[in-house]
């Protein structure tokens, strides 16, 4: 693949730091997964041979970087319907309903935000992949609400450093089956793959590092309906430590006890109607608000989506049932 441009770098002093660290410190508009890439496609070079994360700049050195044309995507478009909450030309952000998977994974080739991104947009960046073009981060499939995505390279290097050095602010909303003990508080418990099933995640004594932020918004008597803020960020965080503190996202397919819920037994009765249809689907884990710095003018941006109608429904029979016990 041709490269579109040949920037140099000239190193300022010697340095122990890593080299895909050090240039991603002072190339600002390039992500450290970025750098990675172009490292095992050889095009990052200093006195003429490959640069690898091992390489050790002295100072002086002319580091020269070459940056690749947009890897040609594979995915065809899919005219599927975007709720979209913003957009300008550096970026747009989506309200991704639940059941949409974000990229192509396996056994699931089509249906998902890429292919809608592909049909509704030209050229968006591939940094992470030529499967993933414009993404820059991710939501569970069954977790609905905003997703950012990047339309040029250069906003899609700005917003992953923000991500990886967690200057984002996520807030999700999340009912669940049991209600924390506290009102509020912080879940620091390290998370890691489960010993029983390798596909899901665990508390882990020695696994990575994972803090959460929670408020209890509202109680209703075995469920509760709570503000998450995952202060680090990883893989199923949030239903993780809700799990944790005794109250795992309601309909939960993995970490909780019942996969749907039915409106008889969240009104309290002791038996379901005839033929009665589940109440909700999924689990009720919503992404409600983004907040970042534009990646262009660096303006404080703030999106938010709001609650979708299955959650909105599962709250409005909780709280008839506690306005009939009171």
């Amino acid at each position: 693949m041709a490269a579109v441009e040949i920037l140099t770098v000239l190193i300022p002093e010697v340095s122990t730091e890593r080299a895909d660290k050090l240039l991603a410190r002072l190339l600002p508009d390039f992500s450290r997964a970025f750098l990675q890439k172009l490292m095992k496609q050889n095009r990052i070079t200093v006195k003429g041979a490959a640069v690898t994360r091992k390489t050790r700049f002295q100072a002086g050195d002319a580091v020269k970087i070459e940056i690749p044309e947009p890897e040609p995507l594979d995915i065809r478009g899919e005219d599927i319907p975007l709720d979209i909450l913003f957009e300008d030309e550096a970026i747009c952000t989506v309200n991704k309903p639940a059941g949409l998977c974000v990229h192509p994974g396996y056994g699931r080739a089509t249906g998902t935000l890429v292919h809608a991104l592909v049909h509704r947009f030209q050229n968006l960046p591939t940094s992470f992949g030529a499967d993933r073009p414009g993404i820059v981060h991710r939501l569970d499939m069954n977790t609905s609400g905003v997703i950012l995505v990047a339309k040029t390279e250069r906003a899609h290097a700005a917003l992953a450093k923000q991500f990886e050095s967690r200057q984002v602010d996520k807030t999700y909303m999340a009912i669940t089956r049991g209600e924390p003990k506290q009102d509020s508080g912080v879940v620091d418990a390290g998370i890691g793959r489960s010993r029983r099933d390798p596909k899901y995640m665990a508390i882990r004594e020695n696994g990575k590092d994972s803090m959460t932020e929670y408020r209890v918004l509202e109680r209703f008597g075995g469920f509760a309906f709570v503000e998450c803020k995952p202060l680090t960020g990883r893989t199923h965080q949030i239903r993780i430590h809700l799990r944790h503190l005794g109250a795992p996202v309601l309909c939960d397919d993995v970490y909780s006890r019942k996969a749907t819920i039915y409106e008889s037994e969240l009104a309290g009765r002791a038996s379901r109607k005839k033929n009665e249809a589940p109440l909700l689907l999924r689990q009720a884990l919503h992404a409600g608000r983004l907040a970042f710095e534009h990646p262009e003018n660096g303006a404080p941006m703030e999106i938010v989506a709001p609650l979708p109608d299955d959650m909105e429904r599962v709250l409005a029979v909780l709280r008839e049932r506690m306005k009939d016990e009171g």
